[in-house]
């Protein structure tokens, strides 16, 4: 459970920092960006943490072999993300008015990794205005032929992958079943 919340854990945390240093990028010193920062996104760190509490949370009163495997799990994801909530709202703004600074001229890999970046977007953006000018009929035919492959490829995955809700429980027994001709007795079977 803590793995596969570890993607939530971390962006409530990024969501108030991206923030601070964007207030702090524009001028504020950052002890106010850390404060107005935080107020900005509070309610969508709230939000969202609710969310995911209110989805997770009533998996783990499940009844039967799904609420006995799901238990833990639920807990675990509704705890991780209400606690990464408070420490985004409360830690996270602190620390960022002690080490938030703002950025000047760019250098070093930030500046070459930037550089790529905006290489990476500027070739999509040309890959998409020429899907934009191809003629409608030949856009409908590349568009279903993608779905077509898409859909091939999950069902040749879906067919190939096993799968099964817990496995088989071995109990170091086994059974066997013997029929004789009928009307025959117990000393002939």
């Amino acid at each position: 459970a803590l793995v596969l919340c570890i993607g939530l854990v971390f962006d409530d945390a990024i969501i108030v920092l991206e923030n601070v240093q964007r207030r702090a990028d524009l001028g504020e010193p950052p002890l106010v960006a850390a404060r107005r920062g935080t107020a900005q996104v509070a309610f969508a760190v709230i939000s969202t943490t609710a969310v995911l509490v209110a989805v997770f949370l009533p998996v783990g009163f499940m009844e039967g072999n799904s609420g006995r495997l799901f238990r833990e799990l639920a807990v675990a994801l509704a705890g991780a993300v209400a606690l990464s909530a408070f420490i985004a709202l409360t830690l996270t703004p602190m620390m960022c008015s002690k080490l938030v600074r703002p950025h000047t001229k760019q250098r070093g890999f930030n500046a070459w990794m930037n550089r790529q970046l905006s290489r990476l977007g500027s070739g999509y953006g040309r890959r998409v205005d020429t899907l934009v000018a191809l003629p409608a009929g030949r856009l409908l035919l590349l568009l279903a032929a993608a779905i077509a492959v898409c859909v091939a490829a999950a069902v040749l995955l879906f067919a190939r992958v096993p799968s099964e809700l817990s496995p088989a429980e071995d109990r170091g027994r086994f059974f066997v079943g013997v029929d004789g001709p009928e009307g025959a007795g117990f000393d002939y079977t």
